[in-house]
């Protein structure tokens, strides 16, 4: 886990002195600090190193700040800051809108009314500033003053306004790098308002939806990549699938000339072929064969069996004629249409025959 470090800018009448803090887990601390003179034209260099600059405090001298101590009938800031620009306007010169303010409470009186301690500066004096500190990639998160932080203490107690204003307590050395530490923690008066907004977390939220956004784009067109891509391959897949089968058609139906639809015309051929199956399925031949078996007579030989779609052939031997039509007569009881179709004597005592039939009788 990266320590947080916040950069101290305490910008005085004549020099410039960078407080680098960092929070060590039990508050910030003021780990170095570099101090550098101001020219007379106001301007100042810097040299903070790029992980400093991530937080800044900007810290404006009693100096450049004007004050209104005023009255209210409530306390709360947010309301007052409301009311101030009205207040203000008849009194500031140039009117309220040349100027940037806030303002903190003092006490309650007697009456019920609230003293206001109200802080301002002229916004051309504090934009050079702010420029000035852009140039180094600067922008100011917290614009405060430890000075009106010390003068606010006192005017709590004291009701010596103007002696405070005019003599008013600087403090230094050990003392102001306590009140720097306090005043990261709770800065007593944010003159970064309007035009001089921190607009850095904002930036940094809008970074991150701009990337987020832009992660979100890639994925997507990712995912429409590999879509299109599936989309492609599976076209090409069915493509192929559908060439498949139409040179396959054409294998098995190489009469056909007209295709329009290879499954649509398959399921018609193969309709028309279970109608016509009684023409091709023939015969069983074993059933067929152990009838045959069983009525055989004694001096009866089969040469040849031929069983082919609705026709049997049987060609053999016999000892007479008369054997030939007892032999047709127990075929008869098998096998429907038997028929001699020749017989022809070969030999005393043999006779050739030929008898067909058109199937097994069911």
């Amino acid at each position: 886990m990266s320590m947080k470090r916040i950069t101290f800018i305490d910008l005085r009448e004549r020099t410039l002195s960078v407080h680098l803090m960092e929070d060590n887990g039990k508050g910030f601390r003021v780990s170095d600090t570099v101090t550098s003179p101001i020219a007379e034209d106001g301007h100042f260099s810097l040299d903070i190193p790029a992980e400093n600059k991530e937080e800044t405090y900007l810290n404006l001298p009693l100096s450049l700040l004007n004050f209104r101590i005023m009255e209210f009938p409530f306390q709360d800031r947010e309301r007052i800051r409301e009311v101030l620009p009205f207040e203000l306007d008849p009194l500031v010169l140039g009117g309220a809108a040349g100027i940037v303010f806030d303002a903190c409470i003092l006490s309650e009186n007697k009456k019920g009314k609230y003293r206001v301690m109200v802080v301002y500066i002229a916004k051309e004096i504090l934009r050079k500033i702010v420029e000035r500190l852009k140039e180094y990639s600067l922008h100011p998160k917290i614009i405060t003053s430890l000075d009106v932080a010390a003068l606010f203490e006192i005017l709590k107690i004291s009701g010596d306004v103007g002696g405070m204003l005019l003599n008013p307590e600087i403090i230094e050395g050990q003392e102001r790098m306590g009140a720097v530490v306090k005043e990261v923690d709770n800065p007593i008066v944010n003159l970064g308002r309007g035009e001089f907004s921190y607009t850095g977390d904002t930036d940094k939220i809008k970074k991150s939806l701009k990337l987020t956004a832009l992660l979100a784009a890639l994925l997507l067109l990712v995912f429409l990549s590999s879509a299109v891509f599936e989309i492609v391959v599976a076209k090409k897949e069915i493509a192929a699938a559908r060439d498949d089968i139409r040179k396959t058609y054409i294998r098995m139906f190489p009469q056909e000339k007209k295709i329009t639809s290879e499954l649509y015309q398959a399921r018609a051929h193969l309709k028309e072929l279970q109608e016509k199956e009684k023409y091709f399925v023939g015969f069983s031949p074993l059933p067929f064969l152990l009838d045959l078996a069983a009525g055989r007579r004694q001096g009866v030989s089969f040469n040849e069996i031929i069983m082919d779609k609705g026709r049997i052939i049987m060609k053999g031997e016999c000892p007479s004629l008369s054997d030939v039509q007892q032999l047709k007569s127990g075929l008869e009881r098998a096998a429907t249409g038997v028929e001699i179709t020749d017989t022809k004597a070969i030999s005393q005592g043999r006779t050739m025959f030929t008898i067909t039939a058109r199937g097994k009788r069911t």
